[in-house]
Order: C-alpha cells, then structure tokens, then sequence
C-alpha cells in the first residue's frame, strides 16, 4: 500500500513538473510572439522646433511740435471823444488856475487882458478867461463827437447825426446840455462838404479868442 502510494506521489509530481515546463515554454513562446508593444512617441528635440520670431519695433512717434505762446495783441488806441461836458482832462468851466495847474501847455495867443489859448500835448486847443475859466476846446486831429461826427465828415452826414443843427457861414452849431454847444466848422455848407474842424463852446463867455 506504502508502494503504491510513492508511485501515485511520484506520477503527480512528474505531471506537476511538466506542466511548469510546459509553462515556462509557453511563456517564452509568448514572450517571443508576443503582442507588438506600440512605440513611444518620439519627442523632438529642442533644435527642430521652429524659431520664435521677435515682434517687429513700434514705429517712432514724430517729435512734438514746439509750443509757442501766442503774441500778446496791442491794445487798440483809446477814442478821443469831444463831448458837451469837453475833451478828457479839459472840462468846460475848470479855473484859470486848475487849466495851468494840470500842465503840458503851450500858449497859443492872448488878448493881452482876460483871454489866453493854449494848444495841449495831444494838439487841442483851449481858450481860458480870468472870468468864466475854460469856455473853449476845439478837438485834436482823429477826435470825434459821441454821435461820430470828426473832422472828414461830410454836410450831410451832420445833419443825419443832428437834426437841429443851426446854420451859419462858417458851418453848423448844435446846442447841447443846455449850457454849451458844438461847433462843425466847414468851408462851404454843400452835403458834400466836409466839416474841416469840431469844438465845444461854453454858452457865456468873453472870449473872442474862442471863435478863431
């Protein structure tokens, strides 16, 4: 019984042993046989890439225009007005003392007695009396009246400007403010005439240096 029982052990391992063998041949086999492996993506390498291009430089801005400040603009000459009241400093009425005291005179004729003319810088003339003081201005060259009579202006246009101008042979008068008036001196009175002088007499006066 021992016997056979060694010889059934034996067979066994003998079957045991061939099946490893044929195992092992068969993993060989597969090994050799086997199924493909897929191959590993290949990597390119750093030199096959393409070259990054640098982007091309901003065009350069024009250079700034240089700022210049603009020209102060010169200021427009005053208008020299002739008025009712006189011309700037010279008022109808301001003393014999206050006329000399304001300065800039140069004498202009005299009657020897109450009546002195003076010419002022700018070229008015005026006629003082020891009485009455200032009774006369007659308007440098480029004055005007306020409603733009000047010497230049024609006949015409004085009577446009003052409807109740007064004719006379030298010219026009027009009364104004109730105590004075002007004088539009014009060698003829045709409307085309032109008046040659303006001045701004006072109404009492002594002077006949005022009327030349």
């Amino acid at each position: 019984m021992r016997t056979n029982m060694s010889k059934i052990v034996a067979f066994v391992g003998g079957i045991a042993g061939a099946g490893l063998v044929l195992t092992g041949c068969a993993g060989g086999a597969s090994q050799a046989a086997g199924t493909p492996t897929s191959a590993a993506p290949s990597v390119s390498s750093p030199a096959s890439l393409p070259a990054k291009s640098s982007p091309a430089p901003a065009p350069a801005s024009p250079p700034a225009a240089p700022v210049t400040s603009p020209k102060p603009k010169a200021a427009a000459p005053a208008d020299k007005i002739l008025g009712p009241r006189g011309y700037g400093t010279w008022v109808l009425g301001m003393s014999r003392q206050a006329v000399l005291k304001a300065g800039g005179l140069v004498e202009d004729g005299s009657d020897g007695t109450t009546c002195a003319a003076y010419r002022t810088k700018d070229g008015a003339r005026i006629v003082v009396s020891a009485k009455f003081g200032l009774v006369s201005v007659e308007a440098p060259p480029g004055a005007r009246t306020p409603e733009g009579i000047r010497p230049g202006s024609t006949v015409k246009d004085v009577k446009a400007k003052y409807p109740n101008a007064q004719e006379y042979r030298y010219g026009f008068t027009v009364s104004v403010r109730g105590s004075a008036f002007y004088s539009l001196e014009s060698a003829a009175n045709r409307p085309t005439d032109k008046v040659n002088s303006i001045a701004v007499l006072a109404e009492s006066g002594d002077c006949m240096l005022a009327l030349y």
